[in-house]
């Protein structure tokens, strides 16, 4: 196999089973090298564009295995494996792909010598991340490994501090790399309410309810969950 950190490694965006980023277009995640190292840092271009974005996270020196999918709604998640480290490392873009999420770290799967390949399929919504591995294991043989990862949710909400001496309500916002998310439940104060279109649902804080910090939750099937602290005072 060859060194796939060598050469830019494509996904078409519009593929009929990958809904196109929005505005469309077609995308590519490369190693951009220096005058001294193969790869200083991954970017993201649109095909067309004047300019590629800087993925973070990449800038180790040391990333290979380059691979970019498509995912529902028009996001798009990026993945390499850091050498040095002996990680894999994934970052995911809103769906208008103008923006990136936190970067998420897998560790190598146990007794892994070498990854000689990596790519990724998200169209169904969680990430499948799909690398061959070389293990130091005598007498081993490359083994194809899966880890499938989940889109995080965050959660803000306002205000973010009340007084117990009246009711108030709390709007909470549940995003996916600042994109709202419909449909999310947020749980909190031990009453629930779903995300409407805009990622919003209000939930009241009764008059009278203890001080101290209180913990809302917001979970959507096939995502990661996310919590925000409200105040009582």
């Amino acid at each position: 196999m060859g060194h796939p950190g060598r050469r830019p490694i494509t996904r078409d965006a519009p593929h009929p089973t990958w809904p196109a980023p929005a505005g469309g277009g077609e995308y590519l995640a490369y190693c951009v090298p220096s005058k001294t190292i193969e790869c200083a840092h991954i970017a993201l271009w649109k095909v067309g564009a004047g300019k590629a974005s800087v993925v973070p996270g990449s800038a180790s020196q040391h990333a290979v295995h380059v691979a970019i999918a498509a995912a529902p709604g028009g996001h798009l998640w990026v993945q390499w494996y850091d050498t040095s480290q002996n990680k894999i490392h994934v970052v995911r873009t809103n769906a208008a792909v103008s923006r990136f999420g936190p970067v998420q770290t897998l560790a190598a799967p146990p007794s892994t010598s070498e990854l000689d390949g990596l790519q990724a399929e998200g169209s169904q919504g969680p990430l499948d991340v799909v690398a061959l591995v070389l293990q130091t294991s005598a007498q081993s043989t490359p083994s194809y490994r899966d880890t499938q990862l989940l889109p995080k949710l965050s959660l803000t909400g306002s205000p973010s501090s009340v007084s117990h001496k009246k009711a108030t309500t709390v709007t909470f916002t549940a995003t996916d790399v600042g994109d709202p998310v419909p449909g999310a439940t947020v749980s909190f104060l031990g009453k629930t309410a779903k995300t409407n279109s805009k990622g919003v649902a209000q939930i009241t804080v009764p008059k009278g309810t203890a001080t101290g910090k209180h913990t809302a939750t917001v979970t959507k099937p096939d995502y990661t969950s996310a919590t925000f602290t409200v105040k009582v005072t």
